[in-house]
């Protein structure tokens, strides 16, 4: 097993042909990001309906955000050849 410097402990590093990624993994990352997707928003939803609000329905907008609202943050993703 290699350790790479500043590498996390939960980090893994595949090192596969470019077939089984696109043919095997990702496509099985896909179902399963996706079931994971439903299963949070489901809870997410159930959470607020039933602990927060009594319902789901969106928040009434607001024009313009509040003086000391948080920064953006930016998420990039990028293919390692």
């Amino acid at each position: 097993m290699e350790v790479y410097p500043r590498q996390r402990y939960s980090t893994v590093v595949l090192r596969a042909p470019a077939s089984f990624i696109n043919q095997t993994l990702w496509p099985e990352f896909l179902e399963i990001k996706s079931a994971l997707d439903e299963y949070l928003n489901d809870a997410t939803e159930r959470i607020i309906r039933e602990e927060v609000f009594g319902d789901s329905e969106e928040a009434e907008e607001r024009a313009g955000a509040p003086a000391n609202a948080p920064a953006v943050l930016s998420l990039q993703v990028r293919e390692i050849d």
